[in-house]
């Protein structure tokens, strides 16, 4: 392995009993285990994305590869699924709310035509909302593939446009953003190469995306301003192909490189403090890291390709 500070030793989880962890600037990160059923680690692979309730600590992966979602409990062992073939059509999106209720983004089969859906606990359909009042501007082609419900609001996000709609439960537009004009990149000729591989948004309502082709991750202010930080290359630090992107309680933002097959960490700040993993299929290691989520104790879910399933490592914070 190419890092330092690299120890093996037996850990007391129930499904992998071995840890990994490699320390740097008072973080400590802990490998645990994949998420599971009864037959052991699930391969999933492209297009799995994980959530995390805050409230209880479950574990949602949407998983567009095969369609459908699967619940796992805080220990990573799968108990639930829903939404294969039924009334919620193409889930593209989904966020739980503090009453548990579920909240999905879904097409209807084989259409471009979206809409809200809100269901109880186990995935149960309750009712269709459509979203009205977007502006006039921008969002005619407004195509969204991200929920997020943060401040008991509805964020609506169009990764290919870089398009944000904050709806009511209702689904009635109470802002939105244009991020490419707000950069100044819808007067350029390759805008349309200006798409996002992560977004996600913390409790504040800041948002943060990875944009691929600028080698780059931004952060975006409720009021629209705008941060970059981080930059291209193959060294610690740099990114390669940044993709998805999490926010924790304490400030921390964590970002996979597809390529690298690393996750990066940076602070508050905005600046590089660490990073971890490698290509390969030994214990910490990542194979095409998609998207990230994290929970509030510190928890770090890793989505991959190559079926390699949803890593789960945990923060230290020393």
């Amino acid at each position: 392995m190419r890092h330092s500070k690299i120890k093996y030793a037996l850990y007391s989880a129930i499904f992998v009993p071995f840890f990994f962890s490699g320390s740097a600037y008072g973080l400590t990160v802990y490998y645990l285990y994949k998420l599971s059923n009864f037959s052991g680690g699930i391969p999933f692979s492209f297009g799995a994305e994980p959530i995390v309730d805050q409230n209880t600590g479950d574990v949602y992966i949407i998983d567009q590869a095969h369609g459908g979602v699967s619940i796992f409990n805080k220990h990573g062992m799968e108990t639930y699924q829903f939404g294969h073939a039924s009334d919620l059509g193409d889930i593209t999106g989904l966020d739980v709310d503090k009453d548990g209720n579920i909240w999905t983004l879904s097409y209807y089969w084989g259409t471009t035509n979206y809409y809200i859906g809100f269901c109880d606990f186990r995935g149960k359909l309750k009712r269709k909302i459509n979203v009205t009042g977007l502006p006039s501007s921008g969002f005619a082609v407004f195509q969204p593939n991200e929920l997020f419900i943060r401040g008991g609001h509805i964020y609506l996000v169009d990764m290919g446009h870089l398009l944000v709609a904050q709806v009511n439960r209702k689904g009635a537009c109470l802002k939105a953003w244009n991020i490419s004009h707000i950069m100044g990149w819808d007067k350029l000729s390759v805008r349309t190469q200006m798409s996002a591989f992560g977004f996600t948004i913390d409790q504040k309502g800041n948002m943060f995306f990875t944009i691929p082709t600028s080698f780059r991750a931004f952060k975006m202010t409720p009021e629209g301003k705008v941060t970059g930080f981080g930059q291209g290359g193959d060294g610690p630090g740099k990114f390669g192909v940044a993709a998805g992107v999490a926010v924790d309680t304490r400030g921390y933002i964590y970002i996979a490189d597809k390529l690298r097959c690393v996750v990066l960490i940076f602070n508050k700040d905005l600046r590089f403090v660490r990073e971890f993993g490698y290509r390969g299929y030994g214990l910490g290691g990542l194979i095409v890291p998609t998207a990230v989520a994290m929970d509030r104790t510190g928890t770090l879910y890793v989505a991959q390709g190559g079926n390699r399933g949803v890593d789960v490592f945990r923060m230290g914070y020393d």
